[in-house]
């Protein structure tokens, strides 16, 4: 009896081409994301903190940025808008981003 499977063996063609995509788009994301904050930072007009209130919609008066009104304010499928979010959420279970967050490099 053969207890090890190879690779081939444990995931169907679908998944593993699944999983190729979805690591391609999170690379993808990334790579996009890299640019425009490397483009940002060259603009001396580009204030990030204004640009960070600007993108509040702030119901709670906390001054953070929602998940869903991020994906909204964005114009991003929700795959893209976890990609984002996780890219800058620093806390464990929160569904906000503080300007803190989107500050560190």
């Amino acid at each position: 009896m053969r207890l090890k499977q190879t690779y081939d063996e444990l995931f169907s063609e679908k998944t593993k081409s699944l999983y190729c995509e979805t690591w391609e788009a999170v690379f993808s994301s990334e790579s996009e994301i890299e640019q425009t904050r490397q483009q940002l930072m060259k603009d001396p007009y580009f204030d990030i903190k204004k640009a960070f209130r600007s993108l509040i919609v702030d119901s709670y008066n906390c001054n953070e940025i929602a998940r869903e009104d991020l994906g909204e304010l964005l114009g991003l499928d929700r795959a893209h808008r976890d990609i984002l979010f996780a890219r800058f959420n620093k806390r464990p279970n929160s569904d906000s981003i503080s300007y803190a967050e989107v500050s560190l490099p």
